[in-house]
């Protein structure tokens, strides 16, 4: 069993709690509402520091599984979760009345992969069903030949990406699709090793907030010429996953907390009970169902769009959000290992 490195765990808490506030920004309208208001600005800065957390999430996945075992158990036990997050939140929304019986949802409720309403589950089970022939591949590579497989791999899946009209492109999914996970996935593995980080880590946290805030001008200034000469607002590409900019902040933020060191044994305690939940969180909040309700009919997010605390708001909702989800999959974990001691009991 391989040990547990508490500074990924964490990267694993905050890139879920990021993802939270990328779909309340998204799904709550905030970064539609008003496009020349200071608060919509705001919106955006919060979102160019959040956009890293899938490619963090990927790399996090790749750097311990090009040493682990394949498991076909894992896969059933991820299907497994979906289906039961899906149909558990599904059947709650009809009973309450929250939500009316449509056949349409009832369907997607009980088919979840096939009818990709997560399509993370989605890229990331297969990604992890190709791992072994992956890490076979990986193996056989000398390091100058993994470099060079690198290389080309982010030309043509980051570069050229980030700056050619999507229709030029090999991959044109955004960063979305499994090939712009296997691309992550071998950047983690090269960096498992082939490289040890010497520097102070520091630089890595300063270098993320660096490039992020790069972006933001970058993307600021592309929607003022936008407003203000009428030319095509570009801006949006800066927040596909394989943008040259998100990519290179999202590994900064990597080698920053991979290479994290946390003294307290308390935090540690705490990350421990936490991280085994996270995987739950995305898969409640983000149910098919419940996310069609949880912003305007439950959050009324709408009522905050001029409010001068609406990032304050936001971050509030992102704790509230991820914290009522690891308190429902904590009840599920426990009452199944109650169960077992009692389904077992001699």
């Amino acid at each position: 069993m391989q040990k547990r490195n508490i500074g990924l765990d964490i990267l694993r808490i905050i890139s879920m709690m990021m993802i939270i506030t990328l779909h309340m920004l998204g799904k709550g309208k905030f970064l539609a509402y008003d496009k020349n208001t200071n608060l919509w600005q705001l919106a955006y800065i919060l979102e160019t520091f959040c956009i890293v957390a899938v490619n963090c999430y990927v790399l996090i996945t790749g750097y311990f599984s090009v040493d682990s075992t394949f498991k076909w158990k894992k896969v059933f036990r991820i299907w497994g979760l979906v289906l039961f997050y899906s149909i558990f939140i599904y059947a709650i929304l009809i009973i309450t009345g929250i939500r009316q019986f449509n056949i349409e949802e009832c369907i997607r409720a009980f088919f979840p992969i096939l009818t990709k309403e997560y399509w993370f589950v989605n890229s990331y089970l297969m990604l992890y069903i190709l791992s072994p022939f992956l890490n076979k591949l990986i193996k056989s590579l000398e390091k100058k030949e993994f470099q060079r497989l690198l290389i080309v791999l982010l030309v043509v899946f980051c570069v050229l990406t980030s700056i050619l009209p999507s229709k030029y492109t090999l991959d044109d999914t955004k960063g979305y699709g499994i090939l712009w996970f296997i691309v992550l996935y071998f950047v983690s593995a090269y960096i498992r090793l082939h490289v040890n980080v010497k520097h102070n880590n520091n630089i890595n946290l300063w270098a993320y907030v660096g490039i992020t805030v790069i972006s933001i001008i970058v993307a600021i200034s592309l929607r003022y010429m936008s407003i203000k000469i009428g030319i095509k607002d570009y801006s949006s590409r800066l927040y596909n996953y394989n943008f040259i900019f998100v990519f290179i902040s999202s590994v900064f933020l990597f080698l920053y907390f991979l290479k994290l060191k946390v003294k307290s044994k308390q935090i540690e305690k705490v990350v421990n009970v936490i991280v085994p939940l996270t995987f739950s969180v995305y898969l409640i909040h983000e149910q098919h169902s419940l996310s069609k309700v949880l912003y305007f009919n439950i959050l009324h997010l709408d009522n905050y769009y001029n409010n001068l605390f609406q990032i304050f708001i936001i971050i509030f909702y992102v704790i509230l959000i991820f914290g009522l989800c690891c308190i429902i999959d904590y009840i599920r974990t426990f009452c199944i290992k109650k169960g077992k001691k009692l389904f077992f009991a001699k």
